[in-house]
């Protein structure tokens, strides 16, 4: 009788063991498909693989990433780039031709050079920049590797003086003249006065004029504005030029008085009004508003919301669910 306990616990013991290296062959088996393949490590969580650095995934493999002569890998390993004087010419790195009078770009784009101060690219060479009179080396403005000076713009091959009319001064950019304050444009070559009519002002940009305060244009003049009573003058140039004060609104060419209900106030812009918190808009009055219970005012104080752990139901609150 022991003898046969014996022996049953030992199968147990031997079921159990088999079953754990099963299942830890099985995990171990499970962690290296999760692995990836060589040349890889896992990613930031775990939960996928990235190739080493110099090499580059290609499908379910990590390979290796072929340099060319004259190269090496970039920041992120997985890519290369060509040494100084050097560009990327398919699958090599081919060398930089350098013409006579230009250096090597500090990112190479297109032929990898530029031309040195004072020469400008012509075709695969860098030739001397001929200034004209009145002229000043400027890189990287244009083809020419030139700009005219203060006061010469530039014509063809060279710089022609701006010729200033009288009462006019040169342009912030120096190349063109525009007439001085209260003076316009007449033609190409003159400035004449702005003529003021009573009544007005040279305007910010001192090229053209605006009506003073109570005048509005009229027929190239400033007319006075007829201001009904209750009303201020506005600054609009091209609109009636009156407003009606706080309190009153415009009905026509005059300004009436407003209303105001009880329980009721102006709005900011002062021609209409509305309804104190805890009243609503009913035609010309302003009516209390009737809560049923487990309500509370809206957070403009216009309405009523059911309380929490309550649904509206029509014009009552019951209890949700």
């Amino acid at each position: 009788m022991a003898a046969t306990v014996r022996t049953a616990g030992c199968s147990i013991l031997l079921g159990l063991a088999f079953g754990l290296v099963t299942q830890l062959s099985a995990g171990d088996a499970a962690a290296a498909a999760d692995a990836g393949p060589a040349h890889s490590h896992s990613g930031l969580y775990g939960d996928f693989w990235e190739c080493n650095w110099g090499y580059r995934r290609d499908e379910a493999k990590c390979m290796p990433i072929a340099l060319p002569a004259h190269a090496y890998l970039d920041t992120t390993g997985m890519d290369w780039q060509c040494d100084r004087g050097y560009r990327r010419a398919s699958s090599t790195c081919a060398p930089i031709r350098l013409p006579q009078n230009a250096h090597l770009q500090d990112f190479p784009t297109g032929s990898g050079w530029e031309c040195d101060p004072g020469y400008v690219p012509s075709g695969q060479a860098c030739r001397p920049i001929q200034i004209p009179d009145h002229a000043l080396p400027a890189l990287g403005i244009g083809d020419s590797g030139w700009t005219c000076r203060r006061g010469y713009r530039a014509s063809g091959d060279g710089c022609q003086v701006v010729v200033i009319p009288t009462n006019a001064h040169l342009t912030v950019a120096g190349d063109d003249w525009e007439c001085n304050r209260g003076f316009r444009a007449s033609g190409e070559s003159s400035c004449a006065r702005i003529a003021l009519p009573a009544h007005a002002y040279l305007d910010a940009t001192g090229h053209a004029w605006s009506c003073e305060r109570s005048y509005a244009r009229y027929l190239g003049t400033c007319a006075p504005i007829r201001i009904p009573p209750h009303a201020l003058a506005s600054y609009d140039q091209f609109g009636q030029g009156w407003e009606c004060q706080r309190g009153y609104r415009q009905n026509g060419d005059s300004c009436t008085p407003i209303k105001l209900p009880e329980n009721a106030f102006l709005r900011a812009s002062g021609d209409s009004w509305a309804c104190l918190r805890g009243f609503q808009d009913v035609g010309e009055a302003c009516a209390k508003i009737q809560m049923p219970p487990s309500a509370h005012l809206d957070s403009d104080g216009s309405g009523w919301l059911c309380d929490p752990g309550y649904e509206r139901r029509g014009s009552h609150c019951e209890h949700a669910g």
